[in-house]
């Protein structure tokens, strides 16, 4: 508990929305061959620099190579003395991982190898107090004798570990009076850290005990905002989810990009033939049904989503797996929005065959999908959503082998031996479902 909070009140003192930027050092504890040691603290102080959350003081950040772990709270706070310095960003470079993977490939032996460059950071105030650590890796596979290019890995890795840092441990928080709901006026903008596009979380705010019952009420303000527009020292969001009452104090803190989870059933007329042997009272369906679900982020902007749908009709089932990449547009913020996407799903099918002595029978299909979706928010979290799907589809492969249960051979199935010749989703479906928002 007592970690906990001394990294709210250093990251609380690091905060620049009103107040003069604090000054980060950026060092190296060991230097590696693969990588100059410089190029990795530029990358990191030019990430802190453009944030604008920091001032990244002019040291060399060789202070500390080769320093023992014993003297190096000695040595940071004379850095700190000497150059005004708040807060330390000390990076070391960890061994690098190599593992083999041997395997054959036209008669030839390969031996396959999987590099892993991987930086951990640590945060240290001027006192020389660790209030904050964390580390990234990325991988990269060889083949020799073409080598994997670790100067890049090493690069990456310091950018990726920089802007975890900066969201994880520094967030931008920003006070202000909730005046109306949608859109949001927030008395800061890109001189203070903000850009187009962030989300931030909202809460109330206060700095004693209510005495009223407007008071209480100013309380209850808990929302998620974006930005959709930003000045210099202002900016305007609009509400994602939640709402916040009118003239009370609230914090903005910055926010990761949220998601939604949502259920839905779908119906829909496919595409279908029948076999040739289908018996005369066979009755076709008039609907597939589907259940989906999937996984989205909530952005204004773009947002991607992923589900498995599964469903199928007499006969014949199937499970699609969807991905999906669209927009969400606010309409009456917060309850009200749109979201338009355009992916595609890969469905495995698997169909059961007239003869019983058969084993079934699978396919692979292929679908373009056009989504269109109304999204209302009854409260905070949980909202319901009705759209329509527009889809094309291509029957990849013809049907599967099958195997005769009685003799054990395996041959091509014929098309008097299926229900369904053709069978793909191709047309327009309905949808309707419940969605949930986690923030």
């Amino acid at each position: 508990m007592r970690n906990t909070l001394l990294v709210i009140l250093i990251s609380a003192l690091l905060i620049p929305a009103y107040a003069s930027l604090s000054k980060i050092g950026v060092v190296l504890l060991n230097e590696d061959a693969n990588c100059p040691g410089e190029d990795i603290l530029n990358v990191v102080r030019g990430e802190f620099d453009i944030s604008g959350r920091f001032e990244v003081a002019d040291i060399t950040g060789t202070e500390l190579l080769g320093v023992p772990s014993d003297s190096l709270i000695i040595v940071m706070r004379t850095l700190a003395a000497d150059e005004q310095i708040d807060v330390f960003f000390a990076i070391e470079i960890l061994p690098e991982q190599v593992e083999d993977r041997t395997y054959y490939r036209n008669d030839s032996l390969i031996v396959e190898r999987n590099i892993t460059i991987e930086l951990l950071g640590r945060f240290y105030s001027s006192n020389g107090a660790l209030f904050g650590s964390l580390s990234e890796a990325r991988s990269e596979r060889e083949v020799p004798p073409v080598p994997a290019d670790r100067r890049h890995l090493t690069l990456d890795c310091a950018e990726d570990i920089t802007e975890r840092a900066l969201f994880e441990l520094f967030p931008i928080e920003v006070n202000f009076v909730a005046v109306g709901t949608s859109p949001v006026q927030i008395p800061a903008g890109t001189e203070q850290g903000l850009f187009k596009g962030m989300v931030m979380y909202v809460i109330a705010t206060t700095s004693e005990m209510p005495d009223t019952e407007d008071d209480y009420e100013y309380l209850r303000s808990r929302a998620l905002l974006q930005i959709t527009s930003i000045g210099s020292n202002e900016s305007e969001g609009h509400l994602l989810a939640g709402d916040l009452a009118e003239g009370g104090n609230v914090v903005a803190i910055e926010h990761g990009s949220p998601a939604d989870i949502s259920v839905s059933y779908l119906l829909m007329k496919p595409d279908v033939l029948l076999g040739d042997s289908v018996p005369a009272d066979f009755e076709l369906p008039e609907y597939l049904q589907k259940l989906r679900v999937s996984v989205s982020t909530a952005k204004w902007g773009l947002s991607f989503t992923g589900a498995f749908a599964f469903g199928g009709m007499e006969h014949i089932s199937s499970l699609g797996i969807d991905f999906l990449v669209g927009s969400r547009i606010p309409l009456a913020s917060p309850e009200l929005a749109l979201r338009l996407s355009c992916g595609g799903e890969m469905t495995f099918l698997l169909q059961e065959t007239l003869n019983d002595s058969l084993t079934s029978t699978s396919a692979f299909a292929m679908t373009g999908l056009v989504d269109i979706d109304l999204e209302y928010m009854f409260s905070s979290n949980l909202g319901i959503f009705l759209g329509g799907e527009g889809m094309y589809g291509i029957l990849g492969d013809s049907w599967g082998d099958v195997e005769n249960t009685e003799s054990g051979r395996i041959r091509a199935v014929g098309d008097d031996e299926l229900y369904y010749t053709k069978y793909r989703y191709n047309g327009f479906s309905v949808h309707a479902g419940l969605i949930y928002m986690i923030f």
